[in-house]
């Protein structure tokens, strides 16, 4: 899956939450209907998912390794 298939949509704008709310986006892409789809996985590139916060109005986006699940989270805060 390309970087141009995240949804930017999918997020929801910064101003529609309460200030101080930390939003943490997930790597892997929904997945799709049918047998096929329970054996591909898709997920985003971190720099994507950091661009898609900054365009919907977050602020202090980061990212990290989660050492439990060993996740790629990328997250931002509303300001």
């Amino acid at each position: 899956m390309s970087d141009d298939d995240f949804r930017l949509e999918d997020l929801p704008a910064a101003s529609t939450l309460t200030s101080g709310t930390r939003v943490v986006v997930l790597p892997e892409a929904a997945r799709g209907k049918g047998l096929l789809a329970a054996f591909t996985k898709k997920t985003h590139a971190r720099s994507a998912r950091c661009s898609a916060l900054l365009l919907r109005g977050y602020v202090g986006i980061g990212a990290e390794t989660d050492p439990k699940t060993k996740q790629d989270l990328v997250f931002g805060f509303v300001p």
